[in-house]
């Protein structure tokens, strides 16, 4: 990252300190990197070195990475506009904005609320749940291990990663090395033990709804993930603007996780000429 250096900001918000991540300021249109459930900005760090042209601001939504823990469960509007309050502090006005799984919601939500500031949204997945599946997914997010003394309780979070969530009950499509499974379990633990409040918050956001009414130039990747099925159900309701990637080979959303050769160059492929266009 010799070449394209990182700073570190810390920011007030109304509901705690957001930590956010910037590179290449000043090059165009600030491009906002929201982040899925379960992680924080280090995930962009691979794509960033890919784009070393952009002005990239990568946020830690509330709750993880190096920004503060909540001390209440917040509304998913309160966690976008805690986002927006930060972009705002760092002189960020008019943006693009992508985002994946709840990065996904996060984007829809501010598209809609605040059309003066996003100027284009990408995301991968529309989460746009029925009334029916809330309960259910709310459960899956619920539970956590406690510290056991022998220190096996570290492995439930390591299988969470590298065999599937739910105790393999959703097994991965592909297995990806030990390096970033570490990365992305150690993201996991550092969000404990509230890292549910943003789940439950994410599915109740009626993103079923919102996902219509965006305004701006609208890029939907689909990836035969656990979401493809409100995704699918989303579709035909998006706005006449909206253009949807298909991408079954990317059956795992870790694979934006990942950002490994080959599948990061699908993804730009269709992303920058949008962001340029």
């Amino acid at each position: 990252m010799a070449d394209h250096p990182m700073r570190r900001h810390l920011i007030e918000t109304n509901h705690g300190h957001m930590h956010v991540t910037t590179a290449g300021e000043g090059n165009g249109t600030p491009f906002v990197l929201l982040s899925p459930g379960l992680s924080a900005s280090r995930i962009y760090e691979p794509l960033a070195m890919q784009l070393p042209d952009r002005w990239l601001v990568m946020p830690d939504r509330l709750g993880f990475g190096h920004s503060d823990r909540l001390s209440e469960p917040i509304s998913f509007g309160e966690y976008a506009a805690s986002t927006l309050e930060a972009l705002t502090a760092l002189g960020i006005e008019q943006f693009d904005a992508f985002g994946i799984h709840t990065g996904s919601v996060e984007a829809i939500e501010l598209a809609v609320s605040h059309p003066d500031r996003v100027r284009r949204i990408a995301v991968v997945e529309v989460p746009a749940f029925s009334e029916e599946e809330i309960e259910e997914f709310k459960s899956h997010y619920v539970s956590h291990r406690e510290p056991a003394a022998d220190g096996s309780h570290l492995d439930w979070y390591w299988r969470w990663w590298f065999v599937g969530g739910y105790d393999g009950g959703t097994p991965r499509p592909r297995t990806y090395a030990p390096e970033l499974t570490q990365r992305w379990a150690l993201e996991h633990l550092a969000a404990l033990p509230d890292f549910w409040w943003a789940y439950h918050a994410t599915i109740e956001h009626p993103t079923r709804e919102l996902a219509p009414r965006v305004t701006q130039p609208f890029l939907v990747f689909s990836t035969h993930d656990d979401l493809t099925e409100q995704t699918m159900r989303a579709i035909p309701t998006l706005p006449p603007q909206a253009t949807v990637v298909d991408l079954p080979k990317l059956a795992d959303v870790l694979a934006f996780f990942a950002w490994l050769p080959g599948d990061t160059e699908i993804v730009l492929g269709h992303l920058l000429p949008f962001l340029d266009a």
